[in-house]
Protein backbone atom coordinates (compact mmCIF):
# COMPACT_ATOMS: atom_id res chain seq x y z
CA UNK A 1 0.00 0.00 0.00
CA UNK A 2 2.38 2.63 0.78
CA UNK A 3 4.31 1.48 -2.61
CA UNK A 4 1.88 2.19 -4.18
CA UNK A 5 0.97 5.84 -2.58
CA UNK A 6 4.47 6.86 -3.38
CA UNK A 7 4.00 5.74 -7.22
CA UNK A 8 0.41 7.72 -6.95
CA UNK A 9 2.18 11.03 -5.57
CA UNK A 10 4.94 10.77 -7.99
CA UNK A 11 3.18 10.62 -10.52
CA UNK A 12 0.76 13.49 -9.54
CA UNK A 13 4.17 15.35 -9.28
CA UNK A 14 5.34 14.12 -12.53
CA UNK A 15 2.27 15.51 -14.06
CA UNK A 16 2.29 18.87 -12.52
CA UNK A 17 5.64 19.82 -13.16
CA UNK A 18 4.65 19.04 -16.75
CA UNK A 19 1.93 21.11 -16.60
CA UNK A 20 3.73 24.09 -15.06
CA UNK A 21 6.49 23.71 -17.67
CA UNK A 22 3.76 23.86 -20.86
CA UNK A 23 1.67 26.61 -19.54
CA UNK A 24 4.74 28.54 -17.95
CA UNK A 25 6.42 27.75 -21.22
CA UNK A 26 3.73 28.80 -23.36
CA UNK A 27 3.84 32.50 -21.82
CA UNK A 28 7.75 32.91 -21.85
CA UNK A 29 7.70 31.89 -25.27
CA UNK A 30 5.43 34.12 -27.21
CA UNK A 31 5.84 37.16 -25.25
CA UNK A 32 5.00 39.77 -28.46
CA UNK A 33 1.95 41.19 -28.69
CA UNK A 34 -0.34 40.85 -32.18
CA UNK A 35 0.18 44.04 -33.02
CA UNK A 36 4.03 43.74 -33.12
CA UNK A 37 3.75 40.19 -34.26
CA UNK A 38 1.31 41.75 -37.22
CA UNK A 39 3.82 44.61 -37.77
CA UNK A 40 6.66 41.81 -38.91
CA UNK A 41 5.05 40.90 -41.73
CA UNK A 42 4.51 44.56 -42.86
CA UNK A 43 7.36 44.46 -45.26
CA UNK A 44 6.25 41.73 -47.44
CA UNK A 45 2.83 42.58 -47.07
CA UNK A 46 3.66 46.13 -48.71
CA UNK A 47 5.63 44.36 -51.14
CA UNK A 48 3.09 42.40 -52.54
CA UNK A 49 0.90 45.66 -52.43
CA UNK A 50 2.99 47.54 -54.50
CA UNK A 51 3.36 44.44 -56.87
CA UNK A 52 -0.47 44.11 -56.86
CA UNK A 53 -0.73 47.85 -57.83
CA UNK A 54 1.49 47.42 -60.61
CA UNK A 55 -0.05 44.40 -62.10
CA UNK A 56 -3.23 46.52 -62.26
CA UNK A 57 -1.26 49.52 -63.89
CA UNK A 58 -2.29 52.09 -60.70
CA UNK A 59 0.29 54.53 -60.40
CA UNK A 60 -1.76 57.29 -58.58
CA UNK A 61 -1.30 56.50 -55.02
CA UNK A 62 -0.68 59.06 -52.20
CA UNK A 63 0.58 57.71 -48.54
CA UNK A 64 -0.29 59.14 -45.46
CA UNK A 65 0.12 57.84 -42.02
CA UNK A 66 -2.75 56.93 -39.59
CA UNK A 67 -2.34 57.62 -36.06
CA UNK A 68 -4.03 55.88 -32.80
CA UNK A 69 -5.88 57.86 -30.60
CA UNK A 70 -2.78 57.52 -28.35
CA UNK A 71 -0.61 59.31 -31.00
CA UNK A 72 1.43 56.36 -31.82
CA UNK A 73 1.98 55.09 -35.34
CA UNK A 74 -0.83 52.88 -36.33
CA UNK A 75 -0.71 52.00 -40.00
CA UNK A 76 -0.11 53.73 -43.51
CA UNK A 77 -3.25 54.46 -45.53
CA UNK A 78 -2.85 54.53 -49.36
CA UNK A 79 -4.75 56.49 -51.60
CA UNK A 80 -5.52 55.51 -54.89
CA UNK A 81 -7.02 57.24 -57.87
CA UNK A 82 -8.73 55.22 -60.20
CA UNK A 83 -11.08 54.58 -63.08
CA UNK A 84 -14.60 54.51 -62.89
CA UNK A 85 -14.73 50.79 -65.03
CA UNK A 86 -11.78 49.74 -62.16
CA UNK A 87 -13.08 46.68 -60.64
CA UNK A 88 -12.67 46.97 -56.64
CA UNK A 89 -14.03 43.45 -56.65
CA UNK A 90 -11.57 41.62 -58.73
CA UNK A 91 -8.73 43.95 -56.85
CA UNK A 92 -9.82 42.61 -53.33
CA UNK A 93 -10.01 38.90 -54.31
CA UNK A 94 -6.49 38.46 -55.96
CA UNK A 95 -5.05 41.29 -52.74
CA UNK A 96 -6.67 38.30 -50.48
CA UNK A 97 -4.72 35.63 -52.11
CA UNK A 98 -1.44 37.64 -52.38
CA UNK A 99 -1.58 38.61 -48.51
CA UNK A 100 -2.92 35.00 -47.55
CA UNK A 101 0.93 34.26 -47.24
CA UNK A 102 1.41 35.90 -44.38
CA UNK A 103 -1.83 34.89 -42.50
CA UNK A 104 -3.63 38.13 -43.64
CA UNK A 105 -6.69 38.93 -44.84
CA UNK A 106 -8.34 42.14 -46.92
CA UNK A 107 -11.88 43.73 -46.26
CA UNK A 108 -13.50 46.16 -47.84
CA UNK A 109 -15.99 48.33 -47.07
CA UNK A 110 -17.54 50.95 -49.63
CA UNK A 111 -19.02 54.60 -49.49
CA UNK A 112 -21.50 55.26 -51.44
CA UNK A 113 -21.37 59.19 -50.56
CA UNK A 114 -17.82 59.83 -51.77
CA UNK A 115 -17.48 56.64 -54.80
CA UNK A 116 -14.84 55.36 -52.84
CA UNK A 117 -13.36 51.33 -51.51
CA UNK A 118 -11.60 51.04 -48.33
CA UNK A 119 -9.51 47.84 -48.10
CA UNK A 120 -8.36 47.04 -44.91
CA UNK A 121 -5.16 44.40 -44.43
CA UNK A 122 -6.04 42.76 -41.21
CA UNK A 123 -3.14 40.46 -39.87
CA UNK A 124 -3.22 38.93 -36.12
CA UNK A 125 -6.68 40.62 -35.65
CA UNK A 126 -4.94 44.30 -36.30
CA UNK A 127 -5.27 46.65 -39.44
CA UNK A 128 -1.57 46.86 -40.72
CA UNK A 129 -2.57 48.70 -43.90
CA UNK A 130 -5.28 50.58 -45.40
CA UNK A 131 -5.71 51.15 -49.44
CA UNK A 132 -8.52 53.46 -50.33
CA UNK A 133 -9.89 53.75 -53.69
CA UNK A 134 -11.20 56.40 -54.97
CA UNK A 135 -12.89 57.30 -58.23
CA UNK A 136 -11.32 59.66 -60.39
CA UNK A 137 -13.97 62.58 -61.16
CA UNK A 138 -14.65 62.96 -64.83
CA UNK A 139 -14.18 66.91 -65.89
Amino acid sequence: MRMLNFKRNRLGVSVLLLTVQIFGGLGCRDSKSSAEKAIESLPQIESVVSKLLGQYQIDKVRMQKVWSSDGTFARKELRILVQPEFNTLNFNHDLNQAVAGFGATAIATEKSEDKSVTMHIKKDGVIVQSLVFVVRREQ
